[in-house]
This record gives structure tokens, C-alpha cells and sequence, in this order.
């Protein structure tokens, strides 16, 4: 369950009443289960401004870089479904975090 009230840290548009993930179907479910996940884990000290989350987007970046270049073991394809969706959760977050609509802004920029 949420609702729209902003809890003022990294301007987060919901607060929650029960943790239970939803269906991820588009970019909006994929960030309210980023934020879902996030407040489980009490990471909001780290995820409190666009400055942290763009540094831990790159970090995720730089291991899908390092699968690229290493190519090591049977598990390459899963890997690096990982890293890519952990690339994804944090792009997510970082627009939600900046108020910025990514359904939107990827319409109108493509």
C-alpha cells in the first residue's frame, strides 16, 4: 500500500505503510520497488542524495565492464543480467530521486 506524500529525503513520492513489492511491469512499479526495497534494507543514508546514487550507478557500471572484459565462467549471461539490472535499479532510483519522469523524458528525448 502507498501513497503520495513525500517522506523529504531524496524526495521519495511515497511513504509505506506495508513493504510488499509489486508487480514490475514499468518504469513507475520499478521505482516504487526500488524504494520498497531500499526501506527494508535502512539504506536511505546511502541513497539520500543524486551525488551517492550516481556514484554507486557507476560502480555497477564498472562490473558490467569488468564481465565484458574478463568474460570468465558459464555464468557470463547471468551475470550480467545482474549487473545490468542492477545498473537499471539504480537509474531508476537516481531519476525518481531528482524528480525526473524516465517514461516521459524517454518519449520525448527518442
Amino acid at each position: 500500500v502507498v501513497s503520495t506524500q513525500s517522506t523529504g529525503i531524496c524526495p521519495m513520492k511515497i511513504s509505506i505503510q506495508i513493504i510488499k513489492y509489486p508487480t514490475v511491469s514499468t518504469i513507475n512499479d520499478a521505482s516504487i520497488a526500488m524504494i520498497l526495497f531500499v526501506k527494508e534494507r535502512d539504506w536511505l543514508k546511502y541513497h539520500k542524495s543524486p551525488r551517492n546514487l550516481t556514484l554507486a550507478l557507476f560502480g555497477e557500471i564498472g562490473e558490467v565492464i569488468e564481465l565484458f572484459i574478463t568474460k570468465r565462467g558459464n555464468e557470463f549471461d547471468q551475470r550480467l543480467g545482474e549487473e545490468l539490472s542492477d545498473c537499471l535499479a539504480y537509474a531508476v532510483r537516481l531519476a525518481s530521486c531528482c524528480d525526473v519522469n524516465l517514461t516521459d523524458a524517454m518519449l520525448h528525448y527518442y
